[in-house]
């Protein structure tokens, strides 16, 4: 595809790809991207930061990443972000007047990333942060001395997961309550 449709609002590109399109960055009606790319040699999140009209950006192993880090003011309207299956993310950094309209953040799979996403209370419009199958994980954040301060703001923490073919769910306060025992067993 040498020239999308000029007035393209979704798109999601799956496959095997080496760098995104150069078409891609003209795209100034797209309003939901989806990504779930293996191969790319070069950061999608650094490249797609000044999409103008981005509202929803969904990422899926599209990069072996160890460090999500997101500048300010990269992504200006965006309002929803979707970060799935990263094995290898082992921190999130986000800096104050990045992201300011997120109202929804998902993460996980994230097996390695054990600490609270830094900044993430710069986020001060954020409705929904949700973590998917990382129990211990977040468990372990919440016992962080600053995790009722930078979450305090966000109205829904939730973690979900995987057991015996059913999604369960913990919102932040019944996380933080359970014991070191149980967390492991359900990991």
């Amino acid at each position: 595809l040498s020239s999308p449709p000029q007035y393209l609002q979704r798109l999601y590109l799956m496959g095997n790809m080496k760098k995104l399109p150069d078409w891609i960055f003209k795209l100034e009606n797209l309003i939901r991207l989806g990504l779930e790319l293996s191969g790319l040699a070069e950061e999608p999140i650094r490249v797609l930061q000044a999409s103008p009209n981005l509202l929803e950006l969904r990422l899926t192993g599209t990069y072996d990443y160890e460090l999500f880090h997101f500048e300010a003011g990269w992504f200006p309207k965006l309002q929803k972000l979707l970060l799935w299956d990263f094995v290898a993310v082992k921190s999130v950094i986000i800096e104050k007047g990045a992201m300011p309209d997120i109202r929804e953040l998902e993460i996980g799979p994230c097996p390695l990333l054990m600490e609270i996403p830094i900044g993430i209370e710069h986020l001060r419009n954020l409705k929904l942060l949700r973590f998917d199958c990382m129990v211990k994980q977040v468990y372990y954040m919440t016992k962080d001395e600053n995790w009722g301060k930078v979450t305090e703001h966000i109205p829904d923490v939730l973690v979900t997961f995987l057991a015996a073919g059913r999604v369960f769910q913990y919102r932040k306060d019944i996380l933080s309550s359970l014991s070191p025992e149980y967390v492991e067993q359900i990991c």
